[in-house]
This record gives structure tokens, sequence and C-alpha cells, in this order.
């Protein structure tokens, strides 16, 4: 039983459950978070690192790159069979996925403020021409609700299992605290 970590790790969830609460029960927009200006430039550093494949992914590479590179440190979590990191870092992606939803949903308004333009409606808005080139305009707010719940289930999950993590380490289940942390933390 290792009381401290526990205590540490239910603060933490604390904070995601209510960081969870305020996007999807009061469902303040993902742009007005601190989470947003992490993922910003992860989904601006997508545009140039998609530049090889053309115009069209690059438009793509930042809503995918945002969504990729915490995906990339989940795994890196995961491999390392520290699965407490993984689920704090799962939430990341799903708080991602809500974060592109918004902006797939604004495809067709394009009322968002967008970095580089000074009033919407902005020329540049990369789920407009996304969706656009593919014909599916109409559909955007479709999309942005399908990614959103995707985004809502991977936080909600990240949060369910964690908080799982968190009793077990309470509660000292010590078959289990071994098989579910490789941090380097002995319990």
């Amino acid at each position: 039983m290792n009381r401290g970590r526990a205590f540490y790790r239910g603060a933490f969830l604390l904070v995601l459950i209510y960081y969870a609460w305020i996007l999807l029960v009061r469902q303040v927009p993902t742009v007005e978070t601190f989470y947003h200006l992490v993922d910003l430039p992860f989904h601006e550093a997508g545009h140039v690192l998609f530049r090889i494949g053309g115009e069209f992914l690059t438009i793509l590479g930042g809503s995918l790159f945002q969504v990729i590179m915490p995906s990339i440190v989940f795994g890196h979590f995961f491999r390392r069979k520290d699965y407490f990191g993984a689920a704090v870092v799962l939430f990341w992606v799903g708080e991602n996925f809500l974060d592109v939803s918004a902006y797939i949903g604004d495809a067709r308004a394009m009322q968002l403020q967008l970095l580089g333009c000074e009033e919407p409606p902005c020329e540049g808005h990369d789920w407009n021409n996304i969706l656009d080139r593919l014909g599916m305009l109409k559909w955007d707010t479709a999309l942005a609700r399908f990614i959103f719940g995707l985004g809502a289930i991977l936080m909600l999950g990240s949060i369910g299992y964690g908080l799982w993590l968190f009793w077990k380490d309470w509660t000292g289940d010590e078959a289990v605290l071994r098989k579910s942390d490789r941090s380097g933390v002995q319990p």
C-alpha cells in the first residue's frame, strides 16, 4: 500500500475530473482553455511536418499531428507499463479530439478566431478547405459531434481507469499494482 502515491494520483484525478466537467458538462469551448495553448503548437507543427505530402495533407496535418503527438506520448507510457501515466495522457488525447471537433464544427460558419487571422471569417480555415474538397462541407456538425463523442469516451475512460488504479493503490492490492505500474516507483 502506498497512500502517499495514491494521494497525489487522487489529487491529479480530481483536476482531470474538474476539467472534464468544464469541457463535457459546462461545454466551455476547448479554445478557451489552458490545454488549447498546449495543443496549438503541435497543430501548427503538423502543417510543417506534413507539407511533404502535398497541399491537402499539409492542411490536414495540423489536426492529425495534434492528435498523433499525445498518442505517441501515450504509447511511451503504456510501453513502459506506467498505466497511470498512460491514463493521464489518454485524457490529453481525448481532449485533442474535442479541440479538433470544435474546428470541424466551425467549417461552414468559420467564426473561430484562428491564428494569423484578425477577424473571422478566415480564408485559411483548415476544415472548411478539407471538407469542401471532399464534398462533405454539409456534414461538418455531424462529423464534429462524432469526433467530440470519441474524445469524450477517451477522456471518461481514462478517468475511470485512473480511478481504478487509484483505488487499487489506496487499498493496497499488490497483485494489481505489480501488473499495472512499472513507473519505477515502488508500492
